[in-house]
């Protein structure tokens, strides 16, 4: 049996699969700093409708907005714009190919930044995961 944790991590890649699916034909349409735009905002309603209904922002502390700020101005716009751009330029095919590599970029930058080891099974299975792709 499959741990809660488990199925929100299946749900959530589940869920950017499809986003990333269904965001083509916007994200061309508009561009990719406009779709950018309007699926921050869209996500900052819902956001802010689940907080304001459960009353959870009473327990945000004040010198926590700036953080939250700065992660969502280059985590998510910055980094957004340029994930809708390049899947404009490449389309979603080869864009994809070339977004499953994150992973084994991410260990390279904290190997290098960071001084982080990986185990050899965790090091074979970047590799077996860049071979795939």
């Amino acid at each position: 049996m499959m741990a809660p944790y488990d199925l929100y991590a299946l749900g959530a890649a589940a869920c950017w699969a499809v986003g990333s699916v269904m965001s083509v034909m916007p994200s061309r349409h508009l561009g990719a700093f406009a779709f950018t735009r309007w699926r921050m905002l869209m996500v900052a309603f819902m956001l802010w409708t689940v907080v304001a209904l459960s009353g959870t922002w009473r327990g945000f502390e004040l010198h926590h907005w700036g953080v939250m700020a700065i992660s969502g101005l280059i985590g998510i716009f910055v980094g957004d714009t340029a994930l809708f751009a390049a899947m404009n330029r490449l389309g979603p095919r080869r864009a994809g190919v070339l977004f499953a590599t994150h992973a084994a970029f991410s260990a390279a930058l904290g190997f290098i930044w960071f001084s982080e080891r990986m185990s050899l099974q965790a090091f074979l299975g970047a590799v077996l995961t860049l071979a795939g792709v």
